[in-house]
């Protein structure tokens, strides 16, 4: 988490910093900053607690990505499994 907040510091205030590929870096820092932020503490609260302490509002919104995370792994399972003829 440190690491991405430097590397998001970093390439955003030194213009000598900022070109295609660091600005590929950057976007996976702050991918990968948000994906800690907003993901995992609920993720593990969900798995590690038998109630869910955030609220009806938030709890709806976590409901609705993990439906739309699974009806994307569903249509890509029937893409790609083989044909049986």
């Amino acid at each position: 988490m440190i690491g991405n907040t430097l590397v998001i510091l970093v390439v955003s205030t030194n213009h000598q910093m900022r070109n295609t590929t660091n600005a590929l870096i950057l976007n996976l820092a702050l991918a990968d900053l948000l994906f800690i932020i907003f993901c995992v503490p609920f993720t593990a609260t969900d798995y590690s607690l038998d109630r869910w302490p955030f609220g009806l509002v938030w709890c709806q919104v976590n409901l609705q990505r993990k439906q739309q995370r699974n009806a994307k792994e569903c249509n890509s399972d029937l893409l790609h499994r083989p044909s049986s003829t």
